[in-house]
């Protein structure tokens, strides 16, 4: 059996998946800075897993399941983290959190169903969404506050790209987790 961390990306992947543990034992410790500084890392393993499978052609379906249960497990970590050391984000915009959670488990749940693993879409709106995300939670916890700001703008761009993997979801027919935009889908349908 061929070993699946032989290659880099997947090893890279690895450090993020094995961090997920690590932080949670932070939450239970109360050590939110940690958590925060912790994602930092785990936002530099995401970029560099996909990189390096791009730059030395490592991609495997193995690879890019793997990163989407890691991706999957970081994200709902997250936003109880957040919940645990910061609950006002939540509290402050009930409604914005509500409708950008139930979007993003809607997705899930339909490429659960309809493809049978994690469809996560790695769609320039994911990418950006994830970016701000990536920035606002880790800073939130680090600083012990958030900014509203900050959070508006993380929040609609995650709410954008979960409509769009959602829309994109229910339009293809086969799985494949780099197709870049919705318009893209829609030209490729006509």
């Amino acid at each position: 059996m061929k070993n699946i961390f032989a290659t880099i990306p997947n090893r890279i992947t690895a450090i993020r998946f094995f961090l997920i543990p690590v932080l949670w034992i932070c939450a239970w410790l109360d050590l939110p800075a940690f958590i925060g500084i912790g994602m930092f890392l785990s936002a530099l393993t995401d970029f560099l897993d996909g990189y390096f499978a791009r730059k030395l052609n490592q991609f495997s379906e193995f690879g890019g399941r793997f990163d989407a249960f890691a991706d999957n497990l970081m994200l709902p970590s997250s936003v109880i983290w957040l919940w645990m050391f910061q609950p006002n984000v939540f509290l402050d915009n009930a409604l914005l959190s509500a409708v950008g959670i139930t979007l993003y488990f809607s997705y899930i749940l339909v490429g659960l169903i309809k493809f049978k693993q994690f469809a996560n879409l790695h769609l320039y709106s994911t990418r950006i969404a994830a970016l701000a995300l990536y920035f606002f939670i880790p800073f939130t916890l680090i600083a012990g506050q958030y900014n509203p700001a900050l959070f508006q703008i993380a929040i609609v761009l995650f709410i954008i790209s979960s409509i769009e993997c959602l829309a994109v979801l229910l339009l293809i027919s086969e799985f494949s987790d780099h197709l870049g935009s919705l318009i893209y889908v829609l030209k490729r349908k006509r």
